[in-house]
């Protein structure tokens, strides 16, 4: 962490506020006209077995989640597991990104693109992924990004690029902080499967993305101090 984890004492108030603690997270079925059918499957089977027995996840938050319009959540990075851990919180179908590479691995492949997700290179600046998320964006969806560009290495939260920003810019749509808690625990990086943990996702009040790359260099300080005080929010499920 650094120094911009620090949020102002009338921000952490409003923000605070704005978490609605609940004993569990509902399992969402045909909760949106915008989520296709195998994503609701997708959904309906790994919610019940991996994140409520698995991994015993919470959702704080959910009703700052805009009902329609482009959106785009902007989370920290614990695991493979993170998209569908935050889509699980979500009534409206997620649509993100994954390395290229694994669009050509059988059967993963083809699930993947059912569900919504969509290639990037890795390492590289793909404009076609970075125009496709703007689409998204543009046509009335919710997209989800990684600011810090990978999984965490030791639990904690790394830098951010703006990249959701700019994305979030051309699309004038809202920006939602999210932070993943408890994932890594459960499935470190350098393990090659994840085991029993417990999981928690709090999203934040949506921000405005502003419209200069100037704007984007302050809401990239706000964003990333938010998430951080998300993420430190939760201190109370992890106390031992």
């Amino acid at each position: 962490m650094n120094e911009v984890e620090t949020v102002p004492a009338e921000e952490e108030k409003s923000c605070e506020q704005a978490l609605t603690p609940r004993k569990s997270s509902p399992i969402y079925c045909h909760s949106s006209k915008d989520t296709c059918f195998s994503y609701e499957l997708h959904r309906l089977i790994t919610h019940p077995l991996i994140g409520k027995v698995m991994l015993r996840i919470r959702h704080y938050g959910v009703e700052n989640i805009p009902e329609e319009g482009g959106l785009v959540l902007a989370s920290n990075h614990q695991c493979f597991l993170d998209p569908m851990l935050v889509g699980m919180g979500s009534k409206r179908q997620l649509r993100f990104m994954a390395r290229a590479s694994a669009f050509q691995i059988p059967l993963i492949g083809r699930w993947m693109a059912a569900i919504g997700v969509f290639p990037i290179e890795r390492g590289t600046a793909d404009l076609g992924a970075i125009r496709k998320s703007v689409e998204i964006v543009s046509s009335g969806k919710v997209l989800l990004v990684f600011p810090e560009g990978t999984r965490t290495h030791d639990g904690t939260i790394g830098a951010f690029k703006p990249g959701c920003i700019l994305i979030a810019q051309k699309a004038e749509s809202p920006l939602v902080p999210v932070a993943i808690r408890g994932a890594y625990e459960a499935w470190p990086r350098q393990n090659k499967l994840p085991w029993f943990g417990k999981v928690t996702v709090a999203y934040g009040l949506p921000m405005d993305p502003g419209q200069s790359r100037e704007d984007a260099k302050q809401v990239q300080v706000l964003l990333t101090s938010e998430i951080c005080r998300l993420y430190r929010s939760m201190d109370w499920r992890y106390e031992t």
